[in-house]
């Protein structure tokens, strides 16, 4: 009991640090670079994942989300989907960051990151629906078109 408790905390603290990092890169690193990081643009993954990574997939999911309210600085969606994104390719599960805009009533648009692995949304899910996908960047497995 004690020993997956201390996973639990330990990977906790992980997504804290990857939270820090890929808020970092936001801001201070040029998208262009972050792009190429996130893999081949207008690419998605596959969409059928083992049921092991399924659901590392998803617990990792809940968990960025829970951890991302304890972070002092701004953890929304691009950082959460970035942070998502790293930490399953550290997996070795493969995922697809997307990004959606939204026109709003005053003419100005919102935008929208979320991050897919296997046929479920892991971060982003909620708002995903209000918003037009506009750009897409899978990488790690073969790349499916």
């Amino acid at each position: 009991m004690r020993k997956i408790r201390l996973k639990r905390i330990l990977l906790m603290i992980l997504i804290w640090y990857v939270l820090g990092i890929s808020r970092f890169m936001i801001l201070f690193v040029p998208f262009k670079k972050i792009a190429s990081y996130m893999g081949k643009s207008r690419y998605e993954t596959k969409y059928f994942l083992t049921e092991t990574e399924q659901r590392r997939a998803r617990k990792l999911g809940k968990m960025i989300s829970y951890v991302s309210d304890c972070t002092p600085w701004e953890s929304k969606c691009f950082v959460q989907a970035l942070t998502g994104f790293m930490l399953l390719r550290l997996f070795h599960i493969p995922s697809t960051i997307y990004f959606g805009v939204r026109k709003q009533p005053d003419d100005s648009l919102v935008a929208h990151a979320w991050l897919r692995a296997g046929d479920q949304v892991i971060t982003g899910d909620e708002e995903r629906i209000f918003f037009i996908p506009v750009a897409k960047y899978g990488q790690y497995a073969k790349a499916y078109n």
